[in-house]
């Protein structure tokens, strides 16, 4: 029983951030250009994070398999989207936007960690048997 509380806890987190992401996307065309930017910026913005994901997938992903614990690795994802979106909010220059979607870029890779994460919540679940 209590797996389910704490993989419905986990999981649900990871939809409110997904769902963040997702107006974030969907928001960000008309912020940038609310904010002084045009279509070119837009794209640049775009291909910024893309290439932000890209090339901090693996790295975060081998960070989180052999340095650090997972959980920390996807709580320091979770943090870092909620920042990134805290500073988008408050921008008020498209480069200050832009800088706002560098955390969210970096870690943008919540449900692969939670998917990496999910065996090792299971077996500290059944080794301490949490009531």
């Amino acid at each position: 029983m209590a797996d389910h509380r704490a993989f419905a806890l986990l999981y649900s987190v990871a939809l409110v951030d997904m769902a963040a992401s997702s107006l974030t996307f969907a928001l960000t065309p008309g912020r940038v250009i609310q904010l002084g930017g045009d279509a070119k910026t837009v794209g640049m913005l775009s291909g910024f994070v893309g290439a932000l994901q890209l090339v901090a997938g693996p790295i975060v992903g081998r960070y989180s398999d052999r340095v650090a614990d997972r959980r920390w690795v996807l709580i320091l994802g979770l943090l870092a989207s909620a920042l990134g979106s805290e500073v988008a909010v408050q921008a008020d220059d498209p480069t200050i936007f832009l800088l706002s979607r560098v955390p969210a870029g970096l870690f943008a890779h919540t449900l692969n960690q939670l998917r990496a994460v999910r065996p090792q919540i299971t077996a500290l679940l059944h080794c301490c048997a949490v009531p």
